[in-house]
């Protein structure tokens, strides 16, 4: 049956570290909601969505499944990016360690994948 889908696995490793990146700038988002702080959050969200519609614009003509799933990736890198910029001030220091644990479990993740 794994034969039926051969690029299943390359587009399985980069959602993987698609889905980190989002959960993380998810979370950035998150904090600046529950600090009625909504508004701030649009600018993240609208950047990252026009990298998503410019990098599978882009990259699915020419790499199929592989490249919706590396624009993703592109789009979820950006609104962490964007949003942990925009919500910086919410991190306390208590906070730093779990951030940084989910930053390296993304870039080893990353590099797993690479």
């Amino acid at each position: 049956p794994l034969d039926r889908f051969p690029g299943a696995g390359q587009i399985c490793r980069i959602l993987s570290v698609s889905y980190v990146a989002l959960a993380v700038g998810q979370f950035f988002g998150n904090g600046l909601i529950a600090t009625d702080r909504q508004q701030r959050f649009f600018p993240p969200l609208a950047v990252s969505a026009t990298v998503a519609l410019a990098a599978i614009a882009l990259l699915v003509p020419r790499l199929g499944g592989a490249g919706a799933a590396l624009g993703m990736l592109v789009a979820h890198g950006t609104l962490l990016v964007v949003s942990s910029w925009v919500a910086r001030d919410l991190v306390v220091r208590a906070l730093w360690r779990p951030v940084a644990v989910a930053l390296t479990a993304t870039a080893v993740m990353a590099g797993a994948t690479a």
